[in-house]
This record gives structure tokens, sequence and C-alpha cells, in this order.
């Protein structure tokens, strides 16, 4: 009896073993963890929104069995998993905007900036820029944008856009700026001549006996302080869409913008290729021949200047 009793207790032991061994196994021929049969398996983790690593930008969507991540419009998702959404560059189509165009996350913007502070405001880089005068879309031109500064980039080349003043001392010489670019307000086309920012100067001159040094000469300004020697500046628009506005004289008459001042002024502004280029000279004691209105009746040298006024070329008529 002691044997047989020994083996029964065994026997009740081993069912005990093989419970604790299956209790995570899937039955033969059920792939999917069900819970059919009690106590031999354990249901697997359901997908949720929750327990997915969607991109921050991606759409998860949880109406099915199983969520999803997927990435929205304006976003590639090259992985088609919505892990990883990449924006969509729609400003690199040329299609999407006739003018400006801003990219923004997901989507972009059509813009026509009229200045640098709004292309600024879209996010558009620093340099050349195209602006658009009164934000009409037939009125395209390239501006320089130094912050929200508006700069005009002028041709160069020898005898092209410069001032000077013609030295009246000997042992000096004739003090001449060269302007590669001059600020432009966008609403009006007004050049401001006393900016300097974008200039080079040559020559070493004062300005009369014991008068300060001849810096800058101001954008347009021809000026002499010896009744011999003539001053000389030149004007050139070529290659932009501006010329140089004519003032509106007597009866409406227009006439050029430049004006004499000083001691005894001398000179003449002229004209050619259509307005766009001037040869201005200006002479006295001390004399010059500048763009008006001055800001003062001090000479146009050394930050002191006018404002030469600009304006879009007329559209020549079809056929």
């Amino acid at each position: 009896m002691g044997y047989v009793a020994n083996r029964v207790v065994i026997l009740l032991a081993l069912p005990a073993c093989g419970f604790q061994g299956t209790s995570n196994s899937t039955p033969p021929g059920d792939a999917t963890g069900s819970i059919d049969a009690p106590g031999t398996s354990i249901d697997a983790a359901p997908v949720t929104c929750g327990s997915l690593s969607c991109d921050p930008n991606a759409v998860c969507d949880d109406t099915g069995a199983t969520a999803t991540c997927h990435c929205p419009d304006g976003f590639d998702d090259p992985a088609m998993n919505g892990l990883s959404c990449h924006d969509q560059d729609e400003c690199a189509i040329a299609e999407n905007c006739d003018d400006a165009c801003e990219n923004t996350v997901g989507s972009y913007v059509c813009y026509t900036p009229k200045s640098c502070k709004e292309a600024h405001d879209h996010h558009a880089p620093p340099g050349d820029t195209t602006l658009y005068f009164g934000g009409d879309h037939d009125k395209p031109w390239t501006a320089f944008c130094d912050g929200d500064n508006d700069y005009l980039t002028l041709p160069q080349g020898s005898g092209k856009n410069y001032a000077q003043y013609t030295h009246s001392i000997p042992g000096q010489e004739d003090r001449r700026t060269t302007y590669q670019r001059v600020r432009i307000d966008p609403a009006t086309l007004i050049v401001d001549t006393k900016d300097g920012k974008y200039t080079s100067s040559s020559g070493n001159a004062a300005y009369g006996l014991g008068a300060p040094a001849v810096d800058k000469v101001s954008y347009g300004v021809a000026i002499s302080c010896a009744d011999l020697a003539t001053g000389s500046a030149n004007v050139d628009l070529t290659g932009t869409p501006f010329r140089v506005k004519r003032a509106q004289g007597p009866q409406g008459q227009q006439q050029s913008p430049w004006t004499l001042s000083g001691s005894s002024p001398a000179g003449n502004a002229t004209p050619t290729s259509n307005d766009q280029v001037w040869s201005i000279t200006g002479a006295g004691h001390c004399g010059w021949s500048a763009p008006s209105p001055s800001s003062s009746q001090q000479p146009p040298i050394n930050g002191t200047g006018g404002k030469l006024p600009l304006e879009f070329l007329p559209v020549a008529n079809p056929g």
C-alpha cells in the first residue's frame, strides 16, 4: 500500500507542473492568441494611437480594428507609415504661384511684396528680391533687400553712376563717388541721394581752403568751387525698369528735376536713352547741380542731399 500511495501523490502533482509550463503558449492552429480555450493563452495588446509613435505632423486613425498613422496633404511619407512626415516645398513648383511664394509647414502662401519689409515678413532671404510696385503684378522690379531697407542695384562701368566734386586747390584731386546701389522708397520710387552705403570714392579734396575734406558726393550731384572748373555726374538706369521722372513746370511743361544752387552756379542736366541716362555738370564759386528738392542749402556732400524721383518706363504699345 505504501508504494501505491506514493505513486498517487506523484500523479496528482504532474498536472500542476504541466499547467504552469503552458500558460503563455498558443494552441496548435490558433495564430491569434485567442482565449477560446481558457487557461491556454493571453491576448496580444491592442494597437491604439497611444501605442504608436506617429510623426508630430501625422494624423492617427483609430476608427478601424487597428490604429494607423498617415501624413496629411503637404507632407511626403517615404515609408508610407506616418512615422516620418517631411514637409513638401510647394514653392519649388513654379506653377503654384505667379508672384512670390512663401513655404509654410504643410502648405504655402502666394503674395506680391511691395517692399523689402513685406518680403522679410514672409521670411524671404536678404539680397535680390522681386518686388511689385503698388502690389501690381505687371510692375515687378528687382530690389536688393538689406534688412528692411530697399536698394536699387545700378549698372556699373567707366563713367556710370558717379558724382564728382572737382577740386579748386592745387595739389588736390577730384573727389569722385561711384554708386553701386541707391536707396529707394518702394512706395514712391524716390531715391535718397545722400545714402552712401553702397559706394566707393577716389581722390582727395577739401571743400575750399581750411574746409573739411570731401568724403562722399551725393548721388547725381556735380559740384565745383572754382569758376573755371566744372564738376560732373552721371545717372544711368539702363537695365532697370525705371527712368528719371521729370518735374512739372509752368503750364504743365515737364522739366529736369535738377536745380542749380550755391554761389554763382552754372551747369545743366542732359537726358538720353528715354530719360534713363543723364549727364550732369555743375560749377560756381561754390556751385552745384543737384536733384531737388535739397534738404538744405548746404552743399550736397558728406551726408547732405536731396531726392531724385523715378518712374516706371511706359509700356510700349503692341504692334
